[in-house]
């Protein structure tokens, strides 16, 4: 029972440490991306598992995110047009 759990433990540890090799070469991958990349390594492993994984060791996919605080054009002309 010891040993099951043991080894469990190291695939586990095994998993953690291929996702971060995988999330350094691949940094906008996100547990989606990462599943695919493990099963066809032959993991068997969901994409909740490796998002659960991700989380556990703090990284995640990098992606452009909007600017939403810069005004859009509309609002400087709304601006502009309020101060005549």
């Amino acid at each position: 029972m010891i040993d099951r759990e043991h080894d469990l433990a190291l695939t586990r540890l095994a998993v953690m440490r291929r996702i971060d090799e995988l999330h350094l070469d691949y940094p906008f991958a996100g547990s989606r991306m990462l599943r695919d990349l493990l099963r066809g390594e032959g993991v068997e492993i969901g994409r909740q598992r490796v998002a659960r994984m991700m989380k556990r060791m703090g990284i995640a996919a990098l992606y452009r995110r909007t600017n939403i605080s810069k005004p859009s054009g509309g609002m400087v002309e709304q601006r502009t047009n309020m101060s005549r």
